[in-house]
């Protein structure tokens, strides 16, 4: 298993026509202007009804999306902050590049959750807590399902293919980047995550509500 987005992205292949771009991953942080943009989703292949791009940093750029995009769906996962630095952590050993510093990703993971914060009542926003996710994924996936008007008969097909292990891109960290595992963050790691992170997860149980 691995998150809601790779739900969706399972989705796609069990024919509820979810679009997936993959090459066109990050399109909203690069500097390119609104009528470039345009141009390269008109051009996707397939044309599908729906088009998935699961980006984290997008987050940052709702604003600009809604407004290229008047119907666009945000489907926002939280995870609270020192298991999210735990997995960011063991990711930054593989398969993440240019991540710079711990810091910055904390900073980075505060401007996500301020953002939520600001939007979680915004009907275009389905907010979904990790663990929930994790430890319920049947329901919460329906409930995905449900918000974004897909076809439920193919939701188990789609959890039974994310258990698929042979999937993983890099076998043997991304279970451990979701689930921490034998990480450990040390204490100056710690205390940046409490120093940065901490009000800010606090605002934020005190905001959220599931659906």
């Amino acid at each position: 298993m691995n998150s809601p987005e790779v739900l969706l992205a399972d989705a796609d292949a069990m024919g509820t026509s979810v679009g997936k771009p993959t090459y066109e991953s990050g399109i909203f942080t690069r500097p390119l202007s609104d009528t470039e943009v345009m141009e390269r989703f008109q051009r996707l292949d397939g044309k599908a009804p729906f088009i998935l791009e699961k980006t984290p940093t997008h987050i940052e750029h709702m604003d600009r999306i809604r407004n290229l995009f008047k119907n666009a769906r945000f489907l926002i996962t939280h995870r609270e902050p020192f298991s999210c630095m735990l997995s960011w952590k063991v990711a930054t050993r593989t398969f993440i590049q240019d991540s710079g510093t711990w810091g910055a990703a904390c900073h980075r993971w505060k401007t996500a959750t301020e953002v939520l914060i600001k939007n979680h009542n915004n009907p275009s926003v389905m907010p979904i807590d990790f663990h929930d996710f994790m430890s319920g994924t049947e329901q919460v996936g329906s409930e995905i399902f449900t918000w974004l008007g897909l076809n439920e008969n193919n939701l188990q097909p789609c959890l039974e293919k994310m258990k698929d292990e042979t999937r993983v891109r890099v076998p043997g960290v991304v279970g451990e980047s979701v689930t921490g595992q034998k990480t450990q963050l040390n204490w100056k790691e710690k205390a940046s995550v409490s120093l940065i992170c901490r009000r800010t997860e606090a605002r934020w149980q005190a905001t959220f509500r599931p659906r």
